[in-house]
């Protein structure tokens, strides 16, 4: 429920503060051994371009980074790097 607030934020570009708590909320408590714990490349990612969308650049980037590390294939974090 935790991450779908984040990503809803995201992909209405509303409640952004509350969002962007969500998703590093998921990032503190994730538990690998859990099976509901949700893809944290995908966590990182979207808390990158809810980052971006707040305007704070730097941050958004160390997030797409981290998302890369945990899976260097997931291609919308590599594109968000590479954009302006």
């Amino acid at each position: 429920m935790t991450f779908a607030i984040g990503a809803l934020a995201v992909a209405t570009g509303t409640q952004l503060d509350r969002g962007e708590r969500a998703l590093r909320q998921v990032i503190e408590r994730a538990d690998p051994s859990d099976p509901t714990t949700p893809n944290m490349a995908n966590v990182h990612l979207r808390l990158g371009d809810l980052l971006a969308k707040k305007g704070a650049r730097d941050e958004a980037r160390a997030e797409y980074e981290k998302a890369l590390e945990l899976n260097p294939k997931l291609e919308a974090a590599r594109a968000a790097l590479k954009s302006p």
